[in-house]
């Protein structure tokens, strides 16, 4: 997996989640996300070579619990999946509008999961 395509993209994004405490997994599971939600975590399998009804056993071993955390709040915050971004551009009438939510839903998503990171991990987990 370190030399498949995806592990170059996640290495190359790993630097703007590291702050959350993510790694380059992680990066990818949500790259995934961006498709449909439900693939964060089979694509977080297929990395870990387990098993989706596995993941939750290989989870501890790559991930704090802050950073787990912080995971599932980007996870839930951020960018609809892809087709909700087609029927946005449908109603909105434009891509600069279409453009503004996708920002800003990934803006706000990162700085909720900042913010839970930071305050869990200086709580000590």
């Amino acid at each position: 997996m370190e030399n498949s395509y995806a592990s170059v993209i996640g290495h190359a994004i790993e630097p703007l989640i590291k702050p959350l405490g993510l790694d380059w997994t992680a990066g990818v599971a949500l790259l995934g996300g961006f498709m449909a939600k439900e693939i964060v975590v089979g694509t977080l399998g297929m990395i870990y070579g387990v098993g989706e009804e596995k993941v939750a056993k290989v989870i501890p071993k790559h991930f704090t619990p802050s950073s787990a955390i912080a995971l599932m709040v980007i996870t839930l915050i951020y960018v609809p999946c892809l087709a909700t971004i087609g029927i946005l551009r449908q109603e909105l009438g434009n891509w600069k509008w279409t453009a503004f939510v996708i920002a800003y839903q990934l803006v706000l998503a990162y700085i909720v999961a900042w913010i839970v990171y930071t305050v869990i991990h200086l709580g000590g987990m």
